[in-house]
């Protein structure tokens, strides 16, 4: 028995709610974005693009990537989400 044939990702996933598609495809987003992205749909703007003194503000979220959820007001939040829910993996 080849483990290979045996165990098979389901692509399909009809059987999963909306509430925890959205909720993989946040994990997802938030774990495959890099930090100036994730910037940029905090913010509205790209990163690159930025003026000196925006990126400063900025960078602490790049540095706490990670820590960055608790950190975020309601409104933040709410555009990291839409961004994942936009997002097709």
């Amino acid at each position: 028995m080849n483990w290979k044939n045996e165990i098979k990702k389901d692509t399909t996933a009809t059987n999963v709610s909306p509430e925890v598609k959205t909720i993989n495809n946040f994990i997802m987003f938030i774990n495959n974005t890099n930090g100036p992205e994730l910037v940029g749909h905090l913010f509205g703007q790209p990163y690159d693009e930025m003026e000196d003194h925006r990126k400063q503000y900025v960078q602490k979220f790049m540095r706490a990537i990670t820590e960055v959820w608790p950190k975020l007001d309601d409104e933040k939040r709410q555009l990291l989400v839409d961004a994942s829910i936009n997002k097709k993996w």
